[in-house]
């Protein structure tokens, strides 16, 4: 829902505007008219400038996410693609998956409160997909995912 107002603020307020200024005309003094249709004229500015403000800042907080947990799962790329080839986890090996099945957690919580586009989410959540096929890491998800730690990340969710 917030991405659609972020996308059509500017087409809402026009409306709303101009209905006010409608409603106005017939419910509003002559003498009262100007003062009113200033006030409206001024609200629907400061929605609107409140909105696009409200749209940038979260935009600056996405950018400086996306830039962190890309930068975090280019640092265990490496080391995930070593473990997918071996027949069984080390202590260190299981040490990466934990870190790396928080990360996981992490960016679909910040998903799910709203600061993360489903579209990214859902190029993440094929990554995501792809570990899972290798027989370690699923093992290591599925006895990790009895924790109940990843703030409702489950295969479900990542294989949806």
């Amino acid at each position: 829902m917030k991405w659609f107002f972020y996308r059509y603020h500017l087409w809402l307020t026009i409306p709303l505007i101009v209905g006010s200024t409608l409603a106005a005309l017939r419910l509003v003094p002559p003498e009262q008219f100007p003062a009113v249709c200033v006030s409206i004229v001024g609200t629907g500015l400061g929605i609107t400038y409140f909105l696009h403000k409200q749209k940038l800042e979260e935009l600056k907080l996405f950018k400086d996410l996306f830039e962190q947990f890309n930068k975090r799962y280019d640092d265990f790329n490496e080391e995930l693609t070593k473990i997918s080839t071996k027949d069984e986890l080390g202590p260190a090996d299981k040490a990466v998956l934990i870190d790396y099945f928080n990360l996981c957690g992490e960016e679909y919580l910040y998903f799910r409160l709203g600061l993360v586009p489903s579209q990214v989410f859902g190029a993440w959540r094929n990554g995501k997909k792809q570990w899972l096929e290798c027989p370690l890491i699923k093992d290591a998800w599925e006895i990790e995912q009895e924790t109940d730690s990843y703030y409702g990340l489950t295969a479900k969710v990542i294989c949806k």
